[in-house]
């Protein structure tokens, strides 16, 4: 049986690339800081800072399964939109 994800309330920002407002963050646990998501609208890589707000991230702090996880997401929210449009 697949583990639920929650989404929990994050201070909202806008994303440094694509402007729009990020304010959630959707998972197995509420974020901690160093934690890794994106932008669920164009992919960028954050990482929740200390105060737990977003700071853009390079793809080459990422590990190989981190790699993994995060391309998985990335095309996950490109079917979300593409399946909206």
């Amino acid at each position: 049986m697949k583990k639920k994800f929650k989404t929990f309330r994050t201070k909202k920002v806008n994303c440094f690339i694509c402007g729009n407002t990020l304010d959630a963050a959707t998972g197995k646990a509420k974020p901690e800081p160093g934690d890794i998501t994106i932008c669920f609208y164009c992919g960028t890589l954050y990482r929740f800072d200390e105060n737990l707000i977003l700071q853009l991230a390079s793809n080459e702090i990422l590990d190989p399964e981190e790699k993994i996880l995060i391309n998985k997401m990335r095309l996950e929210a490109k079917l979300y939109h593409s399946q909206k449009s």
